[in-house]
């Protein structure tokens, strides 16, 4: 028996490791698999997404009941009558995204120091347009800015974007665009923010994921940013844009542009990422529960965040969030890409394989926080407005068809297209009942 006894004892110590390997491997099986279909209109982007849903063993199907694809392509009657289970866009993120929108609520909120002092200006016709510059100099004289900078509030890829050195030429900077309808304006103060003798900005990932178990939605901040420098060294003259402007489509156009150069992928350094945060959980402290803003469970979207550093102790400038962007901006930095890609799916699509329940969960012990990827900094949440998935998604379609129905009403000949369209005569088809209902009851 002796001989036996060792070989015997190694046994027992292997097979508790050797018979929890085999349950994982049984749990991994009995998995429900993930798939997801992407439709992104940037071939770049539309090649990473992929790359990561291989790297993670992620289905790709056309019929998938996730989808990651540009606003436009998202499938939202499908998404409204239930067939659609998640989408990678927030139906309403106005408040967010339009510049003079994000403006506004900051300064409802008094939440001072994250965008710089801005003017929003609505200019509609050859009027305002000549009342423009009185405005601009009283509003001036409470920042005192060297330059101006001029943007649509609800412009990107660097279209409508103006220098101008006085109040009195914002008018004429301006005036073709109001002209072709752009109606909205912001005005911010020059910030020179400099790289080894070049203008930069940083641009940080954050990600909103709402959970259809527990209904909160979070968002989240990327642990990696990419700094995006001029393809031409500082200088004070305005007329050279691509010294000024420092937007990935306009220096992609420059004969000059040198990506290795430009891109700069890297972690957020402490005290940078510690302004970032607190500038971007204002932000959407501000824009909650406004009208143009409504995260919902069934939903998640990655948003860019773009900034100024201002300084030698650099003070961080929330210049604007874009939503939808392009992954494009990484150029051959390819894996870092393909990383943030990635975290995307463990972030917002592989935790929820299952259906929602009929009620919620108890957010305290849901798992929606424990994604375990580059998203670590945890922003903002906010707590479901209804008693279940389902219901969140009926009330959320029942205001956007009084809006529609408002929106009608005030301007008799508009054509509502599109999902807004299915989503009205839905919440119209649903609205009646009630309304007899009520009228019922109150006779």
């Amino acid at each position: 028996m002796f001989p036996l006894q060792r070989p015997l004892r190694l046994a027992l110590r292997l097979l508790p490791p050797l018979l929890l390997s085999l349950v994982i491997r049984w749990f991994l099986r009995r998995r429900k698999p993930v798939s997801i279909s992407v439709a992104l209109r940037s071939a770049y982007a539309q090649e990473v997404a992929l790359a990561a849903a291989r790297q993670l063993g992620v289905r790709v199907e056309r019929e998938a009941s996730t989808q990651w694809a540009d606003f436009d392509a998202i499938d939202w009657d499908a998404f409204f009558d239930g067939r659609l289970q998640r989408c990678s866009s927030l139906y309403v993120r106005a408040s967010l995204v339009r510049k003079g929108m994000l403006a506004h609520y900051l300064a409802k909120k008094r939440f001072a120091g994250v965008m710089p002092p801005t003017l929003v200006a609505d200019v509609e016709d050859e009027d305002d347009l000549q009342k423009l510059p009185a405005k601009v100099e009283k509003w001036a004289a409470s920042c005192d800015p060297t330059h101006l900078v001029v943007k649509a509030s609800n412009a990107n890829r660097g279209e409508h974007i103006f220098l101008v050195r006085t109040a009195a030429e914002v008018a004429s900077a301006v005036r073709p665009s109001v002209q072709r309808g752009v109606k909205e304006w912001v005005i911010q103060p020059y910030i020179r923010s400099l790289l080894e003798g070049r203008k930069f900005h940083l641009r940080c990932h954050f990600l909103m994921v709402g959970c259809p178990f527990c209904g909160t939605s979070r968002a989240w901040l990327h642990s990696q940013a990419v700094a995006l420098l001029a393809s031409e060294v500082f200088t004070e003259d305005l007329a050279r844009t691509a010294a000024h402007l420092t937007n990935h489509c306009i220096q992609e156009a420059h004969p000059d542009y040198d990506e290795a150069r430009q891109i700069r992928v890297q972690v957020l350094a402490e005290p940078v990422r510690r302004q970032v945060a607190s500038s971007l959980q204002q932000a959407l402290a501000s824009c909650a529960r406004t009208a143009g803003f409504w995260p919902l469970p069934q939903c998640f979207e990655l948003f860019a965040a773009d900034f100024l550093l201002e300084g030698s102790e650099p003070k961080a400038w929330l210049l604007e969030i874009n939503s939808g962007p392009d992954l494009g901006v990484f150029g051959r930095n390819r894996a870092e890409a393909q990383h943030l890609a990635a975290d995307v799916l463990r972030t917002a699509v592989l935790p929820f394989r299952k259906a929602a329940g009929p009620t919620w969960e108890d957010p305290a012990h849901c798992s929606c926080r424990l994604h375990g990827s580059g998203f670590a900094t945890e922003l903002w949440s906010c707590p479901p407005s209804a008693a279940s998935c389902a219901e969140e998604l009926r009330q959320f379609q029942r205001r956007l068809g009084l809006a529609a129905s408002c929106a009608k009403a005030l301007h008799g000949d508009l054509a509502l297209r599109g999902p807004q369209a299915s989503v009205a005569a839905a919440a119209a088809a649903t609205a009646r009942p009630a309304a007899a209902e009520a009228a019922e009851a109150a006779g």
